[in-house]
Formats: C-alpha cells, structure tokens, sequence
C-alpha cells in the first residue's frame, strides 16, 4: 500500500516542496492527509496563472481616445433622437454581465478577481465591503475566467451580455492581440469593449473582449438586457483573461464612475437586480481526470485531461474547482457505485482563510472487478449540490430511438424525442436539416432517455430533419437519427389509441 507521502508525489505537478506532505505552487500552499486507503485530497492550482490579479489600467492616450469617441457617439445618436432622456437615477437594475455558453458542463466559469478601489490615496485600497480585494485605482469589477482561463477564451465558453437594455455608444474590434500579456501585445494596445447607455443614463462598458467576437450590432442599435455582446478575453491592457464591467454617469469621463455594488464604502442603493454576496462562494466545475490537469506556463492553454469513462483497474483524479473559497466552510464529498451505495464519503476543509480561486484534488485508485457501470461523484458546498458522472468497465454509448426515420411529426404537437445512454450525465439535444445543424433544442438536459419537443412555429415543413444526441462532458460522444423525418401541418384531431381508466369500485 502506498504511503501518503508517496502518493502526494502525484498530485497536480507542484513546482516545489517543503516539509512532507506539503507543496507549493503559484505561491499558494497546499496540504495532503490520507482519507483513506488511496485517497488523496490536494488543494492546488490547476493553472498557476489562473491565480494572478488580472490588471487592466488604460493608458491616458487609449482612456481619453475612448472618452472623446464617446462623446462624439453620444452628440450624434442624441441628434437623431436615438438616445432616451434619462428617467430617474438609479432606475435601471442590472442582471449579471457573464454568462457560460450554453451547452457546458461547467457551473460556472468565472471569479470575481478585483472589485473597484474606493481609496483615492495613491498605494492604499478599499473595496465597497471595507476590504482589499481590488488594486490601486481601479473603477470597475474584474470578472476572472476560470477554471482552465486560456482554453475558456480559445473556445468563447464565457459571454459578456448586456446587464440592462440600452442603446450601443460605442464598440471597437481593433485588437487582434487579445491573449495579453502572451501575444506580443503592449500596454498601449486598444483594447475590444462595447459601451452601453441605459434608460436612466447610466452607460457600462464591456472591455477586454475577444477579437472578432462582438456582437454584429452598430453604434445607435439597441440591445435587450441579457443579450449577447461578446466573449471574454484579454484584449488591451490586461495581464490575463477576464471582463472589466465598468459603470459611468454623467458626461461618461473616466472621472464620472460608480460602483454597482451597495456597502459601507459604496452608495446605499445597490445597481444590481439581485446582488451577488462579497463572498460568493462556490463550485464552478466538479470533474474527473485521467492525471492531473497542467500548463506549461501561465501564457498556455491547460492540458485537461478530463476523462470519463474509465477501465479498471485505474487511478481516478477527482477535481473540486471553487471560487471565493473559505477553508473553514466545509464541503461534503461523496463517490457513489452504480448501484447507488457508497463507495466513499469524506468531508473537506482546510487552513486556507480565503482563496479567490481554489483547486480540490482527490485521487483513487479503483482496482480490477470495481462494479461495472455509471458512478456518481457528488460536492456539497455552501448549500449548493453538484453532480458529475463517470463509467467503469462499460463502454459509454448514446443510441436516438425516436425519431429514428420516416416519422411524420405534426408542428404543432409536441413530440417525445427518444434515446438510451449509459452514460449518467447530461446531454446536449441539436436539430438538423440534410446534414446542417440548424437550432439546439437543449443544453445540459438531465440524461433520462427523454426531452419533450414541441417544434417551433418557425422551422420549414418538409422532410430532411435528424436530431442528435450528444454527451456534454464528451461531445463526440453522440448518435443523430438513422434516417430522416419530416416536420408537416397536419391536424391529428382523432387518436388512435385510447387509454381506459380504471373502473371504481362500487
């Protein structure tokens, strides 16, 4: 049996060691006591960059350019007659400014990194709760991209939408180097926001997104609140990937800022529709691997190797990702067999006061004759329950039973679409017409065998269509229908079947 110093040797490539049973990486300690015969929890940092401040001052020459194409927007959108006159202060409420792509397995993919600093004094701070977590001089909230930030920006897995409804004032799509500080980028480098101006007259920015990825409306078109604007990057002056959502008032100079969040260092009056808590503590993502996630350097996309389905016997890599982690607030772990028992439960707190972002590790080792099928790994914390599934020694498939082909499905009725898996977790239902995707019927559905559709109003009547089925953890993991089928007007006013009720006794 391997001791647990040996075993800590495995965990999640620590770039330096101190006393046994600990290492450190990225500056951030983390400790390893054995549960269990073979288990082993970590706290460590999948991606070591993941951990830094993401910094994003402009440039006096990049902040007024910004400042002067405002105003300038502002002057001829107010011409038209395209801009509403402000209502009332404060009357605009704000729903959160990310979301993840639809379709994803994460919870969610972000952390807060920097509040603003309501500090005037040059090398002191204070955020709008009397704490330190922003930097000196900084107007806006920092919405870090995590876990796994690089692939999440390659991929556009986080979007930046509109907190309220309002009219586009601005928008700029000039920085291909949008990988800041990887890139060859500089500090003077403009970055890629949209500006909104909202009912009230409050403007928010978007900044640091994707090249190419903003939204394809023009100045003076207005958005709807929750509508996607772009996906987060790290374009301009940014050292890493995240959104700076900024709020203006005023004649919207970078001296005209306010904080959305309400506390003792803020207004009374709080900007969002439903505040987030200063510690918004929670998982983003609970996974299985088949070795520790790892990156090269903070400039690299992390290899995941994210794996689910599994032969015995084999080392299994159990990842609990948190943000605003408090060691002393537990969290409640559990792998369950196919057959629903226990096969292991554990509860796991550390030393660590707060941790902005927090990697949970676990490894265990499942030996030869484990119970084939679809195991559980569960994570309670702060309230909230995740699930994530994986395989043993049965080969994961996903097989459509309806519709399977030649079915003729009325537009207007709503349809039972079939399929069997093994596979435990959710899935991701995708419409197609002659072999083109042409609308996703669901994401993140439960994998019960069973969604029901009821077709929109809008698709074309005829043959051609296929649905596909696929597994969300492993998109290429999936099956479309074998044949195709058409979608037709008829009115099935009669059925053909008929179900009795049971007779009541006299």
């Amino acid at each position: 049996m391997q001791s647990c110093v040996a075993m800590l040797a495995n965990c999640a490539n620590p770039r330096r060691s101190t006393a046994a049973g600990q290492r450190v990486q990225g500056g951030m300690a983390w400790r390893g006591v054995c549960l269990a015969v073979l288990l082993l929890p970590c706290a460590a940092l999948a991606n070591p960059g993941e951990e830094r401040t993401p910094t994003d001052h402009l440039s006096p020459a990049a902040e007024l350019a910004m400042w002067q194409e405002i105003q300038h927007n502002v002057e001829l959108l107010r011409q038209q007659s395209l801009l509403p006159m402000p209502a009332s202060p404060n009357a605009v409420g704000y729903l959160f400014p990310l979301r993840l792509a639809p379709g994803l397995p994460d919870a969610a993919g972000f952390r807060v990194s920097a509040f603003s600093d309501h500090n005037p004094a040059a090398g002191a701070v204070l955020d709008y709760n009397g704490g330190s977590r922003t930097y000196d001089g900084h107007r806006g909230t920092d919405l870090a991209l995590t876990p796994f930030n690089w692939n999440k920006v390659d991929a556009g897995e986080v979007q930046a939408v509109a907190a309220a409804a309002g009219t586009i004032a601005a928008k700029a799509n000039g920085d291909a180097t949008d990988h800041n500080p990887c890139d060859g980028g500089s500090n003077a480098d403009p970055w890629n926001y949209v500006a909104l101006i909202h009912a009230d007259g409050t403007m928010t920015i978007y900044g640091h997104m994707r090249y190419n990825s903003l939204t394809g409306k023009s100045v003076g078109q207005t958005v709807v609140q929750g509508e996607y604007l772009g996906t987060a990057a790290s374009s301009g002056n940014s050292s890493g990937p995240h959104l700076h959502f900024e709020v203006r008032y005023g004649s919207y100079s970078n001296a005209e800022w306010t904080d959305p969040y309400a506390g003792p260092n803020s207004q009374p009056q709080s900007l969002w529709l439903s505040q987030r808590p200063y510690l918004d503590s929670a998982i983003n993502r609970l996974s299985t691997h088949s070795s520790p996630p790892s990156t090269a350097n903070a400039c690299a996309q992390t290899l995941t190797h994210l794996q689910d389905s599994f032969t015995t016997p084999q080392n299994i890599y159990f990842y609990a990702f948190f943000r605003d982690y408090q060691g002393a607030l537990p969290a409640q772990l559990a792998i369950y067999r196919p057959d629903g028992s226990t096969f292991q439960s554990w509860q796991y707190t550390t030393a660590t006061a707060f941790a902005s972002s927090w990697t949970g590790s676990w490894l265990y080792s499942l030996p030869a004759g484990s119970p084939p099928g679809t195991w559980r790994f569960e994570a309670v914390y702060n309230g909230a329950s995740h699930n994530t599934f994986f395989n043993v020694d049965a080969p994961t498939s996903i097989a459509v039973t309806s519709p399977n082909g030649a079915e003729n499905w009325d537009r207007a009725l709503a349809h039972a679409i079939t399929w069997s898996d093994n596979i435990g977790g959710e899935v991701n239902l995708d419409l197609y017409r002659n072999d083109v995707a042409i609308a996703r019927l669901v994401s993140n559905a439960p994998s019960n065998g069973s969604f029901l559709w009821t077709p929109d109003p809008a698709l074309a009547i005829g043959p051609g269509y296929r649905v596909r089925v696929a597994s969300v953890t492993a998109p290429g993991l999936a099956d479309s229908s074998d044949a195709t089928f058409m979608l037709s007007n008829d009115q099935y006013l009669f059925s053909d079947s008929f179900e009795a009720a049971p007779l009541t006794p006299p």
